[in-house]
Order: structure tokens, then sequence, then C-alpha cells
């Protein structure tokens, strides 16, 4: 097995896997909401584990026919869906969900695909740059002869756009820099992947826990609804959150990416 065949395999299996853990990751927040939600009407939209279930079925019977990552990408890039929309053209996003999600579970429905949308979106633009060392260090490449130190290099390089966004965040938002710089450090500096990946895991913790209550509570004392995000003065705050929660999710699933490409190519050069 040459070094893009070998790579393109671990894309495969790493997607694989990542879908699974959002599922699980769906099935608690979800599970949270219903238990915390006083409203009959909204209760009735949030899917239960067993439409979570059925909608991760169609996702890995979709993934069981795929045999490339050429195949992978176009499939992800398909169902994929830019959560900034829902705030921008609000409406028209939401009504283009529900067109696609017609039927008595239009709107559940609607709801998976955005939040399966958003993690397709983000996977794609991630294994597009990991493939993007392949030709640097030859497709043909015997895993024997492969220089480690350079995967290394090349994959650190890949983390240099988000840890850009990342590091101009911090620079405007001295609060949060002062939680979460010394996991900044880690990523910028460490040489270990386990300690980046734990670093990035932190990080998202962080937005998760503190950052995510807060936005949402704000986001619940709009009053006409998300259309109203047009004419608020909230709104740029609004696309500063999703961009910064894009870029602190891209970059989890990128370090994730590189550390199991990392590990395994360790395994085989052994």
């Amino acid at each position: 097995m040459n070094l893009k065949e070998f790579i393109n395999k671990q894309i495969i299996e790493i997607t694989a896997g990542k879908l699974f853990e959002k599922g699980l990751a769906i099935k608690r927040d979800f599970a949270n909401a219903a238990l915390t939600n006083t409203n009959p009407m909204l209760s009735s939209f949030i899917p239960s584990e067993t439409d979570i279930d059925l909608f991760l079925g169609e996702i890995n019977s979709d993934l069981g026919v795929i045999r490339n990552t050429d195949e992978l990408l176009a499939y992800l890039k398909a169902n994929s869906v830019d959560s900034s929309k829902l705030f921008s053209d609000g409406a028209n996003f939401l009504a283009g969900l529900m067109s696609q999600g017609a039927g008595v579970n239009g709107m559940t429905k609607s709801i998976l695909k955005l939040q399966f949308g958003s993690e397709f979106k983000i996977q794609a633009q991630q294994i597009e740059k990991i493939q993007s060392i392949i030709p640097k260090l030859g497709d043909d490449e015997s895993l024997a002869t492969l220089d480690l130190e350079d995967v290394d290099y090349l994959l650190n390089n890949l983390l240099a756009d988000d840890l850009e966004q990342l590091r101009i965040f911090l620079t405007s938002n001295p609060n949060d820099a002062e939680k979460i710089s010394p996991n900044f450090a880690s990523l910028q500096t460490s040489k270990s992947w386990a300690t980046k990946m734990h670093a990035a895991e932190t990080i998202k913790e962080y937005f998760t826990e503190f950052k995510e209550p807060n936005f949402l509570g704000d986001l619940g004392d709009l009053s006409g609804g998300i259309d109203s995000l047009k004419d608020s003065n909230f709104k740029h705050d609004v696309e500063k959150y999703v961009a910064i929660t894009n870029t602190v999710n891209s970059l989890l699933i990128l370090v994730s990416m590189c550390k199991k490409i990392f590990e395994e190519l360790e395994k085989a050069a052994n």
C-alpha cells in the first residue's frame, strides 16, 4: 500500500468514526434539551433517540456503498449545510431544510439535517486539507521509506489557518484568552499530537460549557424570531459567534484526523 492509498483509507475510517461520535453527542444534547424544555410545542420538534438512530442508519447505509475518498467528498458536500445562513437568511434557510424533510416529521428531520450537515461541511474541508499533503510527499511513496518528520511538519502546517482565526479571537476577547491561552499555546508548540488533541478538546469544552449557554440565552431574549437578526445590532455578534464556533469545531476535527494519521503511519513504519 502506497502513501495515497493509506491516507485515503484512514480518511474513510476516521470520517465514519467522527460521525458516530457526532451521533452520540446529538443524542446526549437532545436528551438534555427534552428534560429541561417546558414548552409542549418545542418538545414535539426535539428529535428522539429513535429519530436520531433512524437518521444515522440512513447515513451509515449511504457510507456503506462509498468506495473511495472522491465519492466520500461528493457525498459530504452534497449533504453539507452552512449553519451561518440560519442567522443571515433564517426564513428561507429553514424553508429549504423543511422542503428536504417534508412530511409528518419534517421539522425533526430538518433539525437533524442541520446538525449533521454542519459536520459534513467541516469534514469535507478538512479532508481536502489532509489530501493536500499527499503530492508533497509523493502519491506512490512507500510507507517504509516515508520520512515521518516531513509528515509531522506538513500536518502541523495544516493547522495554521484555524489557529490564526483563534488567535485573532483571543486577541479581541481577553476574558476568553485568560481561560484557554495555555491550550492555544499547546496547539501551537507541542510536538505531541496527543497533547494537541487534549488542548483542542479542552477549548471545545470551554465553548460548549460557557460560551454556548450565554449565546443561546441572548438569542432567546430576542423578539421577532430569527429574522429579527437582519435588523439587529445583535446580528454582528451572532456572526462572530458562529464563525469562531466553526473554527473551534474545525480545529478539533482536523487535529483528530492529523493525530490518527500520524499515529497509524508510525505503526506502519515500525
